[in-house]
């Protein structure tokens, strides 16, 4: 004989008819994750960060501030200021909360701010000096330069870790220049 198969979703109407009948709750929970916060405060510092970055961009007018042909005062001022629009975006991030789908993007986050605030601050602080040619400087310098281009693909990978449905915006160092 051939055996009636009935489908699944009278099955699964009746299981579900059977719980209720019997007395017993059926409770279908949904559930949304609040990520308003923390992307308001990703774009809110990104637009500091990214326009203050844009002096390490070569322009018309300019090889970039850090550039060869640029200038020491230049390459501080923008270094100096990155750094300070990076460590507000780390503070600021610290005082929401993270949602879930956000915590790898975060991590890898972090650490590519932290590599690029120390390395940014080096390299401002080895341009302190008045026409310096100090090896200490120089090596100063050259740790803040590794710092930085270590940082920039690690920003990459913290901005493609977030999930792709739901990134935050603006993209980080949309020129390409993290200092």
């Amino acid at each position: 004989g051939v055996a009636l198969r009935k489908p699944r979703s009278i099955l699964v109407a009746a299981a579900l008819l059977s719980v209720a009948l019997s007395g017993c709750g059926l409770t279908v929970s949904t559930f949304s994750i609040n990520d308003a916060a923390y992307k308001a405060m990703w774009t809110r510092d990104w637009g500091a960060i990214n326009g203050d970055a844009r002096a390490f961009a070569p322009s018309k007018g300019s090889p970039g501030s850090c550039n060869t042909g640029g200038t020491k005062i230049g390459c501080y001022d923008a270094s100096v200021k990155v750094a300070d629009d990076l460590q507000t975006l780390v503070n600021d991030l610290k005082t929401t909360s993270t949602p879930s789908q956000y915590t790898t993007a975060s991590a890898t986050f972090d650490r590519a701010a932290n590599l690029d605030i120390a390395g940014l601050k080096l390299r401002a602080q080895s341009l302190t000096a008045a026409e310096s040619t100090s090896p200490q400087d120089n090596a100063m310098f050259a740790k803040g330069q590794a710092d930085i281009h270590q940082a920039s693909p690690e920003f990459s990978m913290a901005y493609s870790a977030f999930p792709s449905y739901d990134q935050p915006l603006p993209r980080p160092f949309p020129a390409g220049y993290s200092g």
